[in-house]
């Protein structure tokens, strides 16, 4: 039997042993088209790829026929470019993290004198102050001092926890009425005395060794 694919301005190929199903999109885009009519037996391991006059692609193939006066019968299909499904993505969303409050700072500490007049033999008040900053409140500020043991050791102690009684940030402790005598003129050091600041966090500070000015 004779075939004829015709078509106003449609072109074709001819794919001699190409099973039908073999033909895709990719296949026929490659391909070599010509508009005029191919002379050559149309078997059922053939396919024919016709490009209509608006660009469509199309592909025949599986011819059957069980006579020659028998009509011929075949698959047909339109190529199509192959859709691909992009690829699925987990996109994790990490928290910047919160940043840390800072350490804790002690911007002053010292002894606030009272009277300022003290003298070794007027007695009168000292106050220890600290200005506390930074950190996580609550804070707890302690005078700690350290102690030597004959038979322990040295060893640090709590000798009184400085409270903030005005909510300022300033925590003090009041020595009053002070006996005379009880400090010798002059300007120095208490060796082993410090202001310890502990954040609501965990966080530490320090004033080492207070100056004390009587």
């Amino acid at each position: 039997p004779t075939v004829v694919f015709q078509d106003n301005g449609a072109q074709l190929a001819f794919l001699d042993g190409t099973a039908f199903a073999g033909v895709t999109f990719a296949t026929a885009s490659s391909l070599t088209l010509s508009g005029s009519i191919i002379d050559q037996a149309f078997d059922t391991n053939d396919t024919v790829v016709i490009q209509t006059a608006d660009g469509n692609l199309f592909k025949i193939g599986n011819a059957l026929s069980s006579g020659f006066s028998t009509p011929v019968s075949f698959d047909f299909e339109q190529l199509l470019p192959e859709t691909t499904t992009p690829e699925e993505t987990t996109m994790e969303v990490v928290p910047s993290p919160t940043p840390a409050p800072p350490f804790p700072v002690i911007t002053m500490a010292g002894w606030g004198l009272s009277p300022v007049t003290f003298s070794a033999s007027g007695g009168g008040t000292i106050t220890l102050a600290a200005d506390i900053t930074g950190g996580e409140r609550p804070y707890v500020v302690e005078l700690r001092q350290t102690v030597t043991d004959p038979l322990l050791g040295a060893a640090e102690v709590v000798l009184i926890e400085l409270t903030d009684s005005d909510e300022d940030g300033r925590y003090e402790v009041v020595f009053s009425d002070l006996p005379p005598d009880i400090l010798p003129p002059g300007e120095f050091t208490l060796p082993g005395l410090r202001i310890l600041v502990t954040d609501a966090l965990g966080q530490e500070a320090s004033w080492p060794a207070l100056n004390v000015q009587p």
